[in-house]
């Protein structure tokens, strides 16, 4: 995704619900990216969230764990409530968590 190569911190995670969209993040921006093909540099607090429900990340644990941005598909009606939308599209929004 463009955003990421022109605003996105590469010493920072993306929390992503999209496994296609994490490689692409990667190969474009070489933010990292905790869900998708890149499993075995996932924090393990994180790895045990349930992924399908973003409104119940923890943001304590998600800035321990180095996650500074969330991605989820356009529609989806949950929204953590410690996250700015820094970008959207008709398919995606970005959530920054702010420190």
């Amino acid at each position: 995704m463009d955003w990421f190569v022109s605003n996105g911190d590469k010493n920072k995670t993306v929390f992503s619900s999209d496994s296609y969209m994490d490689t692409i993040i990667v190969s474009t921006s070489r933010v990292h990216v905790i869900k998708g093909g890149y499993s075995e540099n996932m924090p393990r607090k994180i790895f045990k969230i349930d992924t399908s429900n973003i409104a119940d990340l923890n943001k304590s644990q998600l800035i321990k764990d180095n996650v500074k941005y969330i991605l989820v598909k356009n529609g989806r009606n949950e929204i953590p409530e410690f996250g700015k939308i820094v970008y959207k599209n008709q398919h995606y929004v970005i959530f920054e968590i702010s420190s």
